[in-house]
């Protein structure tokens, strides 16, 4: 299993049209049978910073899916929407 956890700093004015946004790629990635999970939180101390959090299968999963017309389009959109290149990291898992 793969996890993936990005940071993301969403200009102020952007912040309603960011969360839309989301709401939609995440009921759309969910939809991927190699993504187990993938939720989106705002920081309680910094309105506008956004954490990503998502499960999936394999490595190779992730990133195929990363290579995908729909992923693509997201990462395009997303950039006015950002203050900064997010901040990703990957991490190998096994269930306990």
């Amino acid at each position: 299993m793969v996890i993936v956890h990005v940071t993301v700093d969403v200009k102020p004015e952007q912040r309603s049209a960011f969360v839309g946004m989301m709401n939609e790629f995440v009921a759309d990635t969910l939809a991927v049978d190699a993504c187990q999970t993938f939720s989106f939180y705002q920081q309680i101390q910094q309105e506008n910073r956004f954490a990503l959090y998502e499960e999936w299968d394999s490595a190779a999963a992730f990133d195929t899916y990363t290579c995908t017309e729909r992923f693509t389009q997201f990462r395009d959109a997303l950039g006015p929407m950002i203050t900064a290149p997010p901040v990703s990291n990957r991490f190998e898992a096994q269930p306990l």
